[in-house]
């Protein structure tokens, strides 16, 4: 896995954090907004939102916490033996603040509860030591090479949504037979043109590649890419993908799988998961989180907003379970 990106994203991190860290009291609400625009960044936002999801619960302490600050009600920093759980409670108080206007001051609020203490320079100080600090190290902690795959592929719809479709599409009708093969071979070129060492295993007879794996790594990566056509290559056929992806996580002992999904037919498709408000939809079961990336490279003669109403295939998360209990049987 491409180790120099990974270091540039944790060199990134410590210096904003250190400018964060070092910025003006008075106007430090400022700061801690330019720092959260920061972490919206795909390469952050999916360890985010896998904490968020992870510890839906410590949200609702955050959001008290800081309403019976802003109404002088007594309270108690909350804390928490773990520390993913602490690392949630701080990303939620964040998230908080960045609701709230300058004028608030809700920073000091929470860093003199912390510490008990009402200067505003240590309380901004205890802020960052008792809030920042700690989703901070939990992301620089939680950079893997799990990150760097999501982003690229991220760019990879985009790269082929909006200036590759009518090519893509082209590719998948001048060889229908070997039309999936082509487009993942697209794929596994433009992710080693990242810089992203991985091999490409043995295809089988039927001619369609069974998963990407990145032996270098300690990690290895597994994904697998598909057509869907709502005809042949319909959901079935996904969720036949998607159950050879979690099988491939249990054999290879892996947290991480990713079914890339091309969709080569005008009608949506639609996942209808808990963890659909993502930037890339997800089902976790078993200790293991399976991403569905959807790539319409589908020639759409209209832009969305005056194309008529299509129907949608759906895949519900039950289907996902039911295959998956299938598998594991």
């Amino acid at each position: 896995m491409n180790q120099v990106y990974l270091q540039l994203l944790r060199d990134k991190l410590q210096r904003r954090f250190k400018q964060l860290s070092e910025s003006e009291h008075r106007n430090f609400h400022n700061y801690l907004n330019v720092f959260w625009d920061f972490l919206q960044s795909p390469q952050f936002k999916t360890i985010l939102e896998n904490l968020a999801y992870l510890h839906p619960e410590m949200e609702i302490t955050a959001r008290n916490f800081v309403i019976e600050l802003e109404q002088s009600v007594k309270s108690y920093p909350p804390f928490d033996d773990t520390f993913e759980k602490q690392s949630a409670i701080a990303y939620f108080i964040i998230k908080e603040c960045i609701k709230r206007d300058d004028n608030s001051k809700v920073e000091y609020l929470v860093g003199a509860n912390y510490i008990n203490n009402f200067s505003q320079e240590e309380s901004i100080n205890a802020f960052i030591s008792y809030v920042v600090r700690p989703l901070y190290e939990y992301i620089n902690e939680s950079l893997e090479e799990n990150t760097v795959i999501s982003y690229f592929l991220v760019r990879y719809k985009h790269r082929s949504e909006w200036f590759q479709r009518e090519n893509l599409h082209n590719l998948y009708k001048s060889k229908t037979g070997k039309g999936e093969k082509n487009l993942c071979l697209n794929l596994y070129e433009y992710l080693f043109e990242q810089g992203i060492d991985f091999s490409i295993e043995p295809w089988s007879i039927s001619g369609e590649a069974d998963l990407v794996l990145d032996k270098s790594s300690d990690n290895p990566v597994i994904a697998d890419a598909k057509i869907f056509d709502g005809q042949d290559k319909n959901k079935s056929y996904l969720l036949k993908g998607f159950r050879q992806i979690y099988q491939y996580t249990l054999d290879y002992n892996q947290p991480f799988g990713y079914l890339i999904i091309f969709k080569i037919c005008e009608e949506y498709l639609n996942f209808e998961v808990t963890q659909n408000n993502q930037s890339v939809p997800c089902v976790v079961h078993n200790n293991k989180t399976i991403f569905f990336l959807t790539i319409d490279i589908y020639p759409h003669e209209k832009t969305a907003s005056k194309r008529p109403k299509l129907k949608s295939y759906i895949i519900k998360e039950s289907d996902l379970t039911e295959a998956m209990k299938t598998e594991e049987d």
